[in-house]
């Protein structure tokens, strides 16, 4: 109240103190004595002198107990330009480490006059340099006459956001910028826009960087027995509205002379902090601009978004487009430009308003000024998050080795599949070639835009895959070759999406697949009715039909939402089955589910199967053999395909058949066990010589990672025949009583007594496979698909925190990945991941199965990375070195 007054008998004078009330504003946070009138009396201390001399101190609003975490804030209001506002100016100037927006150790005066001309200086210094906070013994609200301590906390950082109250100062404008980033400012008209800017900002919470995605990893055309050395990674940053910001970056894979990777930066520098995981403040990567630069450990700034720009020529530069009047989507009427009559209220989703500025921000014109640099008319270089999608990357080839022409196509949750020129040597680089929208996804554009508090969106939100079809082998896409990729929309929806991009510049939809719809968008009808929210990633294989060899699609039937509530096994109606479609016209071929209108009918199968399909050539005959996925019952399916029968036959149904071979769950809430992701098969031996298909999965609840009641397992499934059906499709189960599958949790083959082992590995060779057990008491569960290589098995599991326990760097507690290396064969540690029970690397316990990843939250798929300086296994942003990999040999023949 008395700041009240005191601000009224400013105003009843003309003046507008704004510098001078944010500057009391700060010695409150820092628990100072008052200059300017005080902010009230129960903001005071009291008058009992002190220790340090003082009668008078501010009661701090900082919490001693957690003052490095809290965040701290300030929404300076005004509706007015500053006025009698010197006085601070002094004040602000003499801050221990000042230095002003212009770099220089006095406040830059940017507006022609010296009221106000500290304001924006003083944002800047308490958003990036921070307060020292003094706080009584004690906790807040101590007594009045208890003894300063002195300072408690040092660079306390406060976030000033401004707020113009019918009124358009560029000053406000800037100080919010400086004080909060470039939703630092928020012009209102009226009270009712006022409200909802302070509920908004009230609302307001702390973004966090982080990364799902495995890195993208380019196949080298001119050796394609390795991998280039090229990292592409898909970011993103949560959000509590609708829109979360993402990124594409590219990095590089070094290795040094023993074959340790690392990943390292454009000016080959490390770019992975080692305390988080995650990218280092100092990295820059490449595309980055040197005013973005470094960029490391801002997800929104520089890589590909920093280059979605264009300067004047935005407006014919950018290319946007969507699929209204035409499948050639370079045509006039699918642009996205406020021009193009076809982008009507009803496409739009919006009702009579105005509509240009939603079509200029969905073709990329910064309309809001996001980017905070007062133009509402420059490019918005911000992209949509790729929450869970991975790129797919085309090589063109152009005849360049070290730096070729490749195109990524990416997806993102704002509803466009982007495509980036990703070579760093042309003025095209990291650019963006072209962007799609969906025609079904134009209405969902309205609640991107105005983007207030709410359930986040998601648009397409799948990975893509791409079909290379070089007919001449020689590396270089041209006349005759072909490219298509196909991606899904995974929460986004229940369509797949089919594109030619054989030439980059002149893309077109191929097809389109309506899940519940037919062809003319009608409900019920057509082939995919029973297709649900499509996250099954579309695999690519060739099978043999007729005598002919058929490029085709594999994926699962997909999500069913009812699966997000679900406590205990519960049947689906929707995603219970397996499709295979042309990979050209995108028509069904086969497909199995629990109807009798499926080609090939199992009453088991009514459980939906988000999965991708797990695809192997056990004969190497370059024709896909082997199909495995589980679902979100338990259950593990294999398909099996004759293509040698397939050169007789026109009638597919005549050489694919299939059945479930494990039931890895029960009807209990401990045993809910669920397949999000597929398992990997590889071809073993067993000790005595007989092969043996592998099956390696996981079960995790990926639509609740921070569920704790469920018994989650990694199983390894031995079946067989390898070559060929089984006479039978039986089913395995995890009853404890016919040990059909071996418990070796304890790890009693490694670690056990001499009879222990003995006893041991007679039981596993006994029974048809072996599970582990994650730790239940924690919750921890699998959550990325596994890799078999070198006959070890590596996955990565995720361990929800405990929320009693707080978080030590002051973000959100977001849990522990692991990465397991263990033996396929029975489960046994293969390295001394855990020095602290055993230090020998021949005596290797239980705790040697895993190591602690250094990044917090859900892991990343471990990914096997061979450019041809070695060899590395990826988890995101760590890599290790994959042991018997790696090393190139040139073999000689000569023919007599």
């Amino acid at each position: 109240q008395d700041m009240l007054n005191t601000m009224k008998n400013w105003n009843a004078d003309g003046y507008t103190p704004l510098t001078e009330v944010l500057y009391e504003a700060m010695l409150y946070f820092k628990g100072e004595a008052p200059v300017y009138g005080g902010l009230g009396a129960d903001a005071i201390e009291g008058t009992t002198t002190l220790t340090d001399g003082s009668t008078t101190k501010y009661k701090s609003p900082v919490d001693q107990n957690a003052a490095d975490c809290e965040r701290q804030f300030i929404i300076l209001l005004s509706d007015g330009q500053p006025y009698g506002d010197t006085d601070a100016n002094a004040r602000v100037e003499a801050l221990p480490g000042f230095l002003g927006t212009d770099g220089t150790t006095g406040c830059f005066d940017t507006y022609g006059s010296t009221n106000g001309m500290c304001l924006d200086d003083l944002t800047k210094y308490m958003n990036e340099v921070g307060v020292d906070v003094a706080l009584n013994d004690g906790v807040y609200g101590s007594p009045a006459n208890a003894e300063l301590t002195g300072v408690i906390a040092q660079d306390v950082k406060i976030s000033t956001y401004t707020v113009g109250f019918d009124i358009d100062s560029a000053l406000l404008t800037d100080a919010g910028h400086q004080g909060a980033g470039p939703d630092g400012y928020k012009p209102v008209a009226d009270a009712n826009d006022l409200l909802q800017v302070l509920i908004d900002l009230i609302e307001e919470i702390k973004d966090i960087d982080t990364t799902f995605a495995s890195p993208a990893v380019s196949v080298n055309a001119y050796n394609r027995t390795t991998h280039r050395a090229d990292l592409y990674f898909t970011l993103f940053k949560p959000s509590n509205r609708p829109h979360w910001d993402g990124n594409f970056k590219r990095f590089k894979l070094r290795f040094d002379g023993a074959g340790v990777p690392e990943i390292v930066d454009v000016n080959n520098n490390p770019a992975i902090d080692p305390s988080t995981g995650f990218f280092a403040a100092s990295a820059q990567s490449y595309w980055t601009s040197a005013a973005d630069a470094p960029d490391g450990s801002q997800t929104e700034v520089g890589g590909a978004a920093g280059k979605l720009f264009t300067g004047a020529t935005l407006a014919t530069s950018r290319k946007v487009y969507t699929n209204l009047v035409s499948n050639v989507l370079t045509a006039t009427g699918n642009r996205i430009e406020d021009t193009n009559v076809n982008l009507t209220d009803a496409i739009m989703g919006v009702t009579g308003v105005d509509k240009t500025n939603l079509i200029n921000w969905a073709r990329g014109v910064d309309v809001t000024d996001d980017d905070g640099d007062g133009d509402s008319t420059d490019a918005r270089r911000i992209m949509g998050d790729p929450l869970h999608a991975q790129p797919a990357l085309v090589e063109y080839a152009d005849g360049e080795t070290t730096d070729p022409y490749i195109v990524a196509y990416a997806a993102t949750n704002d509803g466009y599949l982007h495509a980036f020129d990703t070579r760093s040597s042309v003025t095209t680089a990291g650019k963006e070639k072209f962007a799609f929208i969906p025609k079904e996804l134009l209405s969902d554009l309205n609640t991107i835009f105005v983007n207030t508090n709410g359930n986040k969106h998601y648009g397409l939100d799948g990975t893509v895959t791409s079909w290379i079809n070089d007919v001449d082998k020689d590396g270089i896409i041209e006349a005759g070759d072909r490219v298509i990729i196909y991606f899904g929309m995974r929460r986004g929806g229940r369509n797949y999406y089919a594109m030619d991009v054989t030439n980059p510049d002149a893309p077109e939809v191929l097809w389109t697949i309506y899940g519940g719809l037919d062809a003319a968008g009608n409900p019920g009808l057509g082939d995919f009715t029973e297709l649900g929210q499509t996250w099954s990633t579309p695999q690519l294989r060739k099978i043999r039909l007729d005598g002919s060899d058929v490029q085709v699609l594999i994926f699962a039937a997909g999500y069913d939402v009812d699966q997000d509530n679900a406590t205990t096994r519960s049947a689906d109606n929707m995603g219970r089955g397996i499709y295979i479609i042309n990979a050209t016209t995108g028509a069904l071929l086969w497909r199995m589910g629990p109807d009798a209108g499926a080609n090939l009918t199992d009453a088991n199968m009514i459980y939906s199967i988000p999965s991708d399909i797990a695809a192997a050539d056990a004969s190497g005959d370059g024709y896909v053999d082997h199909l495995y996925v589980g679902d979100m019952g338990g259950q593990l399916w294999r398909l099996d395909i004759d293509n040698n029968a397939g050169e007789s036959t026109a009638n597919i149904n005549n050489i694919i058949t299939g059945g479930r071979i494990a039931d890895l769950a029960d009807a209990t809430a401990v045993s809910n066990r669920r397949f999000y992701y597929p398992p990997d098969v590889a071809i073993l031996k067993d000790i005595y010589d007989a092969s043996y298909l592998s099956v390696l999965i996981t079960s995790g609840n990926r639509s609740h990672p921070l569920n704790t009641t469920v018994q989650d397992r990694v199983f390894m499934i031995r079946d067989l025949p390898v070559f060929g059906k089984p006479a039978t499709y039986t089913t395995i189960t995890v009853n404890d009583s016919t040990q059909e599958l071996f418990d070796t949790t304890d790890n009693l083959i490694g670690q056990g007594s001499v009879t222990q082992r003995t006893d041991s590995l007679t039981a596993l060779q006994g029974s048809n496979g072996w599970y582990i057990n994650f730790d239940l008491a924690k919750g921890e569960k699998g959550l990325t698909k596994p890799l078999i290589f070198s006959g070890d098995a590596f996955f990565a599991s995720y361990e929800p925190a405990d929320p009693s326990v707080p978080s030590l760097d002051c973000g959100p507690n977001e849990g522990t990945g692991y990465l397991y290396h263990i033996s396929v064969e029975n489960g046994t540690p293969v390295e001394n991941y855990d020095l602290t029970v055993n230090a020998s690397e021949d005596d290797l316990t239980r705790e040697d199965r895993r190591k602690t990843l250094t990044r917090s939250g859900i892991p990343a798929d471990p990914t096997l990375i061979i450019p041809s300086g070695g060899a590395a296994i990826c988890v995101g942003t760590e890599c290790d070195r994959a042991e018997d990999a790696g090393t190139h040999k040139r073999v000689y023949w000569f023919e007599e």
